[in-house]
């Protein structure tokens, strides 16, 4: 076994074009640096080591940009992650852990080697401080230990695929489309401006003289201009004169949450149920989703559009690089699940569904000559629990049941199982199964059902009475205690669920529940990325005269591949059965792709 070295990389940018140094710390206790423009004796230094970095992604990046190899390596802020995702994980957190306190950050552009030198050396000691502690932790868990072995660190090479290729944008199209936001968001506020046109803005302080002022009698709809009189200003007194607080009356905007909150009180005589820390009626999303009137209603669908065309308008262009391509980063340590996400920009907020995303997924395209093909798994997080309640309660009919029918009819359908079972449409059965699964309330289901809290609340009861081995599953989960693995040993780690506050262990229990879903569904979503980098490798091989595929996008649990059009429908069928393997012991596992110039088309 080669010795440990930890290795750091310090650069102008994080382009890592301008590599200044490159430092190590190896176990032995000795340090040391390269220097450019050749940086004499790093290859050799890598080859003989087993060389450690935090965050291989950017640094195994910078190294194999500038020409030098990296193959077998391990990651720390990788382990920190696997072992407590909820923990800070940078360098400097680190070496406050450990007792190596991180050096103030010189200005990398404009510092000496010598003012560099130490600074990056203390990065590698603290890297390799890291790893010897956390590999010390993880003598405690080998299933954690498993999961960082063969998944997330493998998974590095997917996230250096995806950051590296980038996906082409058509500048064109990505222009049209966010006029069609634009537009679409301006035709919802002029309808929210019909029901509600004004709303009272900020408190102004006047003396009562101001007897000229238009004041709302509080009966009729108010107008522009007019005044709400809100009483007497106890607090402020000046020269004898007392002074009295009015609100003036202007367009109402639907993006300030205290005008929200009187518009509703007005229209619908509203009472509110949640508040903020401040006192302030909660307005958010979630809580205008679950009212039945015209203006909440519009709010929401605002509140999407506008979000679109505030990430995703024509700022969003500045992301593009020189090469016509979004290169964003894709971040493996954020999400308490195992999740990418992404930032720079931000991807995963793209809607699944629905013409607004269609129409920005319609930018995402292929270059000439290549096609875009993606895929994902067909209802996977129903099959991950039919995995787990077979595993648990295959010898009972009703926890084997889910499993069977995936595994004896290639076209099972659990959405409409559960529809048929309970009388209602096969909508509505995807909204129980996955209120059942993520603990949804009965009052925000029975917004998205259609139905009362009370039908709703009704609906969940016969559910798990028709599916017991649901409730003894999730009982079976809370049993574990504070730390809970996926099927493939990824760490959960809820120290809330031990909370005396009822409110902070229920939620604790439905982030539990919730994990070991969606954890397993991320690792397996690593894992086929990786088996997917490994089949670009082999199409690379057997077509040498033709462009290798690319990975070049992961959103949630479904990645895009550009391959080219001399072998697409091969590689697209091959890809399919990648995804149809059974990485669900219990499960059949099924595959969907398809092929387009487009993401939308592929998607």
């Amino acid at each position: 076994m080669k010795p440990i070295c930890a290795f750091d990389s310090e650069t102008t940018d994080l382009s890592g074009s301008v590599l200044r140094v490159i430092s190590f710390y190896h176990e032995d206790g000795t340090s040391g640096y390269f220097l450019p423009p050749t940086f004499e004796g790093l290859q050799e230094k890598l080859d003989s080591t087993t060389p450690v970095f935090h965050n291989a992604s950017f640094d195994v990046r910078v190294l194999r940009k500038h020409g030098f190899t990296v193959k077998h390596y391990e990651d720390t802020m990788i382990m920190s992650y696997v072992w407590f995702p909820a923990a800070s994980h940078d360098l400097r957190s680190w070496g406050d852990k450990v007792g190596f306190p991180k050096m103030d950050c010189p200005n990398f552009e404009t510092a000496t080697i010598d003012e560099l030198v130490p600074y990056c050396v203390r990065d590698s000691e603290i890297c390799l401080k890291a790893y010897q502690y956390l590999l010390d932790k993880f003598k405690t868990d080998s299933k954690g230990y498993e999961c960082y072995k063969n998944i997330d660190l493998p998974a590095v090479e997917a996230t250096l695929a995806l950051e590296t290729n980038g996906v082409l944008i058509d500048k064109e199209q990505w222009e049209n489309q966010n006029k069609n936001l634009e537009i679409q968001a301006q035709q919802l506020l002029e309808k929210i401006l019909e029901v509600c046109p004004v709303a009272p803005k900020t408190p102004s302080r006047v003396k009562k003289e101001r007897g000229c002022w238009n004041v709302w009698d509080g009966k009729k709809q108010p107008e522009l201009g007019e005044y709400l009189f809100l009483g007497k200003d106890s607090a402020l007194t000046l020269d004898g004169d007392d002074y009295y607080i009015y609100k003036k009356f202007v367009e109402f905007n639907p993006n300030s949450s205290d005008q929200i909150a009187w518009a509703l009180k007005f229209l619908y005589n509203w009472e509110p149920k949640e508040f903020t820390e401040t006192g302030k009626p909660m307005t958010t999303v979630d809580v205008l989703d679950t009212l039945d009137w015209e203006l909440p209603k519009l709010l929401v669908e605002y509140s999407e559009i506008n979000k679109l065309v505030t990430t995703y308008g024509e700022s969003f262009l500045k992301w593009v690089q020189e090469d016509g391509r979004i290169h964003a980063n894709f971040n493996p340590t954020v999400t308490l699940t195992g999740r990418y996400s992404s930032s720079s920009p931000n991807l995963q907020n793209i809607p699944k569904s629905g013409d607004t995303g269609d129409l920005i997924r319609s930018s995402f395209v292929s270059p000439e000559g290549f096609s875009l093909v993606g895929c994902d798994c067909s209802n996977f997080q129903i099959r991950i629990l039919a995995q787990y309640l077979d595993a648990l309660y295959g010898n009972t009919e009703d926890g084997h049941a889910l499993a069977n029918d995936f595994n004896t009819n290639e076209s099972a359908d659990p959405h409409q199982v559960t529809a048929d079972l309970l009388g209602v449409s096969r909508k509505q059965g995807k909204t129980m199964n996955f209120s059942v699964m993520f603990g949804s309330g009965a009052e925000k289901m029975g917004k998205v059902m259609g139905c009362s809290k009370d039908e709703a609340e009704a609906l969940q009861q016969k559910m798990l009475s028709l599916f017991p081995s649901i409730g003894k599953l999730k009982q079976a989960v809370w049993k574990q205690g504070i730390v809970i693995h996926d099927l493939y040993g990824r760490r959960g780690v809820y120290p809330e669920l031990n909370s005396e506050d009822r409110k902070i262990s229920a939620h604790a229990q439905r982030q539990m529940f919730n994990f070991i879903i969606q954890a397993t569904e991320a690792s397996i979503m690593k894992m086929l990325m990786v088996q997917g980098l490994i089949m670009c490798e082999f199409y690379g091989a057997k077509y040498p005269n033709l462009p290798k595929p690319k990975l070049v996008l992961m959103v949630h649990d479904e990645v895009l591949f550009e391959v080219s059009n001399e072998y697409v429908t091969v590689f697209a069928n091959d890809l399919r059965e990648l995804f149809s393997q059974s990485f669900l012991p219990n499960v059949n596992m099924k595959g969907d792709c398809k092929i387009g110039k487009s993401w939308k088309e592929a998607h």
